[in-house]
C-alpha cells in the first residue's frame, strides 16, 4: 500500500488545496475569513479522508470514500458560489473545474475498484 500523500489523488487534492488558499488571499474581505476559511478547511478534510480510505480496506474505506464525496460535493458547491458571486474570474473557475474533474475521476476509479474487489459489496445470484 502507498504512502497516501505519494498517491495521485492525494497529490491532486492538496495542489487544489494550495491552489484555494492562493485564490483565498485575493477575496474580497467579506468572503475572505468566513467563506474562505470554510472553503479551505473542507478541502483539508478532503485531504484527511483520502488517508483515512488509503489506510483501511473493505467496508471501511469504502465509508472513508463516500464521505469524500460527500465533502467533495461541498467544496464544488462552495466552488461554485465563489464563481457565480463573481468571486474568482472565469479562468480560475475553469482552471479549478479542471482539476475537480480529475479528482472525482480518480476518486470514482478508487470506489469502483474497491467494490470490486470486495466479496461483500457484489451483488449475489
Amino acid at each position: 500500500m502507498a504512502i497516501a500523500s505519494e498517491t495521485k489523488v492525494y497529490k491532486d487534492m492538496f495542489d487544489l488545496l494550495m491552489r484555494v488558499e492562493d485564490l483565498r488571499t485575493n477575496f474580497p474581505k467579506m468572503y475572505k475569513y468566513d467563506f474562505g476559511n470554510k472553503l479551505f478547511m473542507t478541502g483539508l478534510e478532503c485531504c484527511e479522508l483520502i488517508q483515512a480510505a488509503n489506510m483501511t480496506s473493505g467496508p471501511s474505506r469504502l465509508d472513508y470514500i463516500n464521505m469524500f464525496i460527500v465533502k467533495f460535493g461541498t467544496l464544488k458547491l462552495l466552488l461554485r458560489v465563489c464563481s457565480e458571486r463573481h468571486i474568482i474570474t472565469r479562468d480560475q473557475s475553469a482552471d479549478l473545474i479542471v482539476r475537480l474533474d480529475g479528482i472525482g475521476r480518480q476518486m470514482s476509479g478508487w470506489k469502483n475498484h474497491t467494490m470490486s474487489s470486495n466479496p461483500e459489496f457484489r451483488p449475489s445470484r
